[in-house]
């Protein structure tokens, strides 16, 4: 089944429709606990009314496997046909590790999955991948049943995200943009995904952080959804890698994180040559990523664009360097290198080096 995507406002109102002309009689409903504080949820209950429901509240911030076995043994206690997840990225994750637990147990069939996001970050909703940490180590789950059916992108579920979540979570949806963009695996079609995200974003994830209205909301999850579409096809590459020690080890927030290796990586990769270049077409490939990235940016070099990345990241109230997030450098660079996540890394232009990294963080995080 393709995925079909609901956009705009009061979008969410089609489910009831939709799920009556499926047949679905029972829904599993995932959220978090923003959510469930919110008067939207009222509404919510009123259109899911008709139907048979269970709701399992996520806590804290990263899935684990043992959070997935909790509402595992929850959703396998009720007759389901329909998963709804209602929240950001984690909440998303923990509804695909139900779908992922039914295949491993060799469950026939598979109930619709509906994904509505709360942020404006992740783009899991158009993703086939869930993020599950398990000591403190982030492992992705992989596989084609975990794509939502329907993805709603209503402005109204994250017209109340605060500007700092706003911000941390676009910053997310714009990294993921840019090592789509730059990613060994990048296509003529994703590349042009992530080009509408990352311009989209450049233009209206400001707005969104300071002056806020419902269109400009629905401007930024839309670009969101195409980030989360362009990774889908591509993965993320090194800004992603070394965020996750970050999150684990820090509790400094996913989009944080990424954000701030994002703007060195325009050095790294733009340092490419025959020895070090890990694209299948070779360094003038590379070269010619990079090149196009300036151009989208309007700026002359990679390092105009590192820059421009760091102001435009202050601009939205985020850190830029160790220091801003209370983080001694010279006690974590040693541990950073060593717990990199090479999965990610090896979907990165330029091969992972030690040395190179090290001297990038000293000079500029």
């Amino acid at each position: 089944m393709k995925q079909q995507v609901l956009t705009g406002q009061n979008s969410f109102r089609r489910i009831k429709d939709f799920l009556s002309q499926k047949g679905i009689h029972s829904i599993f409903i995932i959220t978090g606990g923003h959510f469930q504080n919110e008067d939207l949820n009222d509404s919510v209950k009123e259109l899911l009314d008709p139907f048979k429901r269970a709701v399992f509240v996520k806590k804290g911030v990263d899935v684990s496997f043992e959070e997935i076995d909790e509402a595992y043994a929850f959703y396998s206690k009720e007759t389901v046909d329909c998963i709804l997840a209602i929240g950001g990225g984690s909440v998303m994750d923990l509804a695909k590790g139900l779908i992922y637990r039914d295949d491993q147990n060799g469950k026939s069939g598979k109930p619709l999955l509906i994904a509505v996001p709360t942020t404006s970050g992740s783009g899991s909703e158009a993703t086939c991948i869930a993020v599950v940490y398990e000591n403190k180590k982030k492992q992705s789950l992989e596989n084609n049943k975990l794509l939502p059916d329907i993805a709603v992108l209503d402005p109204q579920f994250s017209f109340s995200l605060p500007p700092r979540q706003t911000a941390i979570s676009g910053i997310d949806a714009f990294s993921q943009a840019i090592e789509s963009f730059w990613s060994i695996h990048a296509t003529a079609h994703s590349i042009s995904l992530a080009k509408q995200a990352i311009t989209t974003l450049i233009e209206y994830l400001p707005q969104a952080v300071h002056a806020p209205k419902l269109e400009i909301r629905e401007k930024v999850l839309w670009a969101s959804h195409l980030s989360g579409q362009a990774i889908n096809m591509t993965r993320t590459t090194g800004p992603h890698a070394l965020s996750y020690f970050l999150s684990a080890h820090y509790k400094i927030p996913h989009g944080q994180a990424v954000g701030l290796f994002l703007p060195v990586f325009f050095l790294y990769n733009s340092s490419v040559n025959e020895t070090n270049c890990n694209h299948p077409d070779g360094s003038a490939a590379v070269v010619q990523s990079m090149q196009k990235l300036n151009e989208i940016l309007q700026v002359q070099d990679s390092k105009e664009a590192m820059e421009y990345i760091r102001s435009f990241m202050m601009s939205l109230g985020l850190a830029v360097d160790f220091k801003s997030l209370g983080i001694q450098k010279s006690m974590i660079l040693d541990q950073l290198i060593k717990e990199v996540n090479q999965q990610r890394f090896k979907n990165n232009p330029v091969l992972f080096n030690r040395e190179v990294l090290v001297d990038l963080f000293q000079q500029y995080l």
